[in-house]
């Protein structure tokens, strides 16, 4: 929360310039801003977009989602929606995805200050934006190493792929998202693992043929094209 322009927190006097300075690596922060005309994306690049755009695959730095306004800012609502996803969305996991603690905090700041059209939740609703993917996930842990234990079956001539999520503690993991597809992605299925550690998946791959898999969820470290023969 402080002071900004459309290239940089004022406050800190932190502009665009510096964000490509960051030696940040793969630590990539999901920032909300509350601060004037930051996500003023009309023009130039605006500071949200330095953050997004800093850095490359080789040498990565910068941010991985930032929230910010395209206009100037109140100080409430907005700190009502930082606070109400820091303090109670994260800390309670309860949405694991920027999309869904963005959007949730932007309903939580309407419940709280309404929806007249011209009142400070729908000012802030329609001035606030997300500068990169909504479906990432955050990790609010260290993220864990898993391991995949594969099988097959075949279910009317057709190989079902069973897959058992593992951590590095030998126990099951839940709700990671198992995506098995062949290698052209003609065909392509995801399903997410149950209490057990297991997700069946079916892409209609016959008897030898071949596929891919990768795994991922909420503080895991990703599995990705993992091969399997039928």
């Amino acid at each position: 929360m402080g002071h900004g322009s459309t290239t940089a927190w004022s406050t800190t006097d932190f502009n665009t310039a510096d964000c490509e300075k960051l030696e940040n690596g793969l630590k990539l922060p999901v920032i909300i801003s509350v601060a004037c005309v930051n996500g003023n994306f009309v023009g130039k690049d605006s500071f949200c977009e330095a953050w997004m755009n800093a850095g490359n695959i080789e040498n990565p730095r910068g941010a991985v989602a930032i929230f910010g306004s395209t206009t100037n800012q109140s100080w409430v609502p907005p700190i009502k929606v930082q606070a109400a996803i820091v303090s109670d969305f994260i800390i309670n996991d309860t949405y694991k995805t920027v999309g869904g603690l963005m959007t949730n905090g932007i309903i939580k700041g309407l419940e709280i200050y309404g929806v007249e059209p011209t009142g400070e939740g729908v000012k802030m609703m329609e001035q606030w934006h997300l500068f990169g993917d909504g479906t990432t996930m955050i990790r609010t842990r260290k993220p864990e190493k898993i391991t995949l234990k594969i099988s097959s079956e075949s279910i009317a001539g057709e190989s079902q792929a069973i897959v058992s999520v593992i951590d590095s503690n030998d126990k099951p993991v839940a709700n990671a998202r198992v995506t098995c597809y062949t290698k052209n992605l003609e065909q392509m299925a995801s399903v997410t693992s149950n209490s057990q550690g297991v997700a069946r998946v079916n892409i209609g791959v016959e008897k030898g043929g071949e596929a891919y898999v990768t795994v991922v969820g909420a503080d895991l470290i990703p599995i990705v094209d993992q091969h399997i023969k039928f």
